[in-house]
């Protein structure tokens, strides 16, 4: 009789197998849109491939990629004048190359570009009061790091307007939409919409030019300081 395989086995193979985003070697824009300079200048020397298949909380991502395709077959049935998972050109920078990424859904008829976020229920009421509130010194450590990461949303879907932009599409509106992978309804689905600022989107893109010159000149990306409440400099370092 033939041995039966482990399902875990089969199933950790087909989870962890490397996607297109898993082996990219350049930066793009949910790179360069975070806080962190440290954590942005390392990613820029050592190339962006991930690493998360190494981490504990990996299969949170790959639940996030299965919901972002489900999505995007679903506008396609639905709405084939909305244009999803659109591959953009932000720009070159200089000695380093051309910075590529991929907008999750762009809909030409409101001038609307949505990024797809998934988090947990636990989490949505945090990313709700960081994004409606400004910081104070009495922010918890959480909502610090929770700040920190709607802060590089936020930038991430400016660049998405930037570089959309300039590939002559019209761009008036940026959102994220947050839905909850342990979600039992209605309520653990969240959007937050804010207009283009391409003063922001501007300046997004010329801290990663000037990011890089730096390091081009020799400098140690270790001297830069952590941003506060960035999740790598306070767990892995």
């Amino acid at each position: 009789m033939v041995e039966p395989l482990d399902p875990r086995d089969i199933a950790l193979e087909l989870l962890k197998e490397p996607t297109d985003r898993d082996k990219q070697t350049k930066i793009g824009a949910s790179n360069f849109s975070q806080p962190c300079a440290r954590c942005l200048a390392e990613a820029m020397l050592s190339g962006a491939a991930s690493d998360m298949y190494d981490r504990p909380y990996w299969a949170g991502a790959v639940i996030g990629t299965a919901i972002h395709g489900l999505l995007d077959s679903r506008v396609q049935e639905r709405h084939p004048d909305w244009e999803p998972e659109q591959r953009v050109t932000v720009g070159e920078i200089p000695g380093y190359g051309m910075v590529k990424s991929t907008t999750d859904l762009y809909i030409p008829s409101h001038f609307q570009v949505i990024d797809w976020k998934t988090t947990t229920k636990a989490k949505l009421p945090h990313i709700k009061e960081a994004l409606k509130t400004d910081a104070t010194e009495y922010d918890t450590s959480v909502m610090q790091e929770t700040r920190y990461k709607v802060t590089g949303y936020r930038y991430q879907t400016q660049a998405y307007g930037l570089a959309l932009t300039r590939m002559g599409f019209r761009v008036e509106w940026v959102s994220l939409g947050f839905i909850c992978r342990d979600a039992v309804g209605d309520k653990d689905i969240w959007g937050w919409t804010e207009e283009y600022d391409p003063e922001v989107a501007e300046k997004v893109w010329r801290r990663v030019n000037d990011l890089w010159a730096w390091l081009q000149e020799g400098n140690d990306s270790a001297t830069l300081p952590s941003a506060r409440g960035c999740y790598t400099c306070s767990h892995y370092r």
